[in-house]
């Protein structure tokens, strides 16, 4: 085989090679992603049930608004008195209140003073009613969860922002 051609198989072989590991590499970044969104989803899951379990004994969500769940300073914990950074009353009902992973998203959702990304929890209705204002990397169709900003309510989820 002359030079020119043997160059020619060459290069042809480290574009297809180079190609497979974009390839592969793009792949890993969604399942990655996914796997945060599945870890979101979850966390949202047992404070969602936490909060009908407070709900079912008090008759009433916590009557707090823009609470960045999660957050070391206001809402680590559930407990009667509502979002806590400790637990210290007498029920508990989530003991530990997973925040939001914050990478690959982008800061659509944010909340707390000073500002920061997370869930964002608000009371309506006169504690009647929640909504959690999440964001979501991939999105989950038959959740009814879109990529970019959702609602988590007590009736479930729903793509876009809670209404206010």
């Amino acid at each position: 085989m002359s030079m020119p051609g043997r160059f020619t198989n060459i290069l042809i072989a480290f574009v297809v090679v180079a190609a497979a590991v974009s390839l592969s590499a793009r792949a890993v970044s969604v399942a990655r992603s996914k796997e945060r969104d599945a870890i979101r989803f979850a966390s949202l899951r047992a404070t969602q049930t936490a909060l009908e379990q407070r709900f079912f004994k008090q008759n009433s969500y916590p009557l707090q608004a823009d609470v960045p769940l999660g957050d070391s300073a206001s809402a680590v914990c559930l407990d009667e008195t509502g979002f806590a950074p400790s637990c210290t009353s007498g029920i508990t009902y989530l003991r530990y209140v997973l925040p939001a992973l914050s990478q690959g998203l982008s800061p659509a959702v944010q909340c707390g003073v000073p500002p920061r990304p997370g869930f964002c929890y608000s009371v309506r209705a006169e504690g009647a009613s929640y909504g959690i204002q999440f964001e979501s990397e991939q999105g989950w169709p038959d959740a009814g969860i879109s990529r970019g900003v959702n609602c988590a309510t007590e009736e479930g989820f729903r793509p876009g922002a809670c209404p206010r």
